[in-house]
């Protein structure tokens, strides 16, 4: 089996596979932890149909890593993984990294969301926060990463990049925070 079929039968396959690990590691959870939200698995950039109608099917949000280059958010992406799971999507990672830091990150391993200056990366955070604002089923986002990365790179994968809201000496990036600050304090309404 080639091509489309073959492309099928993976998905397929995936989703009798996901309705396996849900329905059993939440019966799980739910046995021992009753009065807590299962927030998904944290998928990342996409899943198969019959995964995401699993998820739903046992979470109570799914949880999701979308990076976007291009700060144009895809939303036929959330709508269908919204459609398929039924329930709320919470963006459990994003950011942008610019080549213009202080921390001395060189930004050559990682998700490849880099911008050349802080104000490009305030700029990417608060148009992508404001067109997801706009999903009814969405129900936060959190920002990648806290503090920047080692010039080094990280120890398991080498990942050198300006993800952060402050620098390695934590110094805040007061720009990016300021639009932070701006878009955060919107979000309730």
């Amino acid at each position: 089996v080639r091509g489309a079929q073959a492309k099928e039968a993976r998905g397929a396959f995936a989703g009798i596979v996901a309705e396996e690990y849900f329905s059993v590691i939440t019966g799980f959870i739910r046995k021992h932890d009753p009065n807590h939200l299962i927030l998904g698995v944290r998928f990342a950039g996409s899943a198969p149909d019959g995964v995401a109608e699993a998820c739903g099917k046992y979470c109570d949000v799914v949880s999701f890593n979308y990076y976007c280059k291009n700060m144009d958010v895809n939303k036929q992406l959330f709508d269908n993984l919204y459609f398929l799971s039924r329930k709320p999507i919470m963006i459990t990672e994003f950011s942008y990294r610019a080549m213009e830091n202080r921390s001395g990150d060189r930004n050559t391993k990682g998700a490849d969301v880099t911008v050349n200056t802080q104000e490009d990366r305030k700029t990417g955070f608060e148009k992508y926060v404001a067109q997801v604002m706009e999903f009814p089923y969405l129900v936060g986002y959190h920002w990648f990463m806290y503090f920047d990365q080692s010039p080094q790179g990280r120890s398991f994968d080498g990942e050198n990049s300006n993800y952060g809201i402050v620098d390695i000496y934590d110094k805040e990036y007061e720009v990016l925070t300021a639009g932070m600050k701006k878009m955060n304090a919107a979000a309730d309404r």
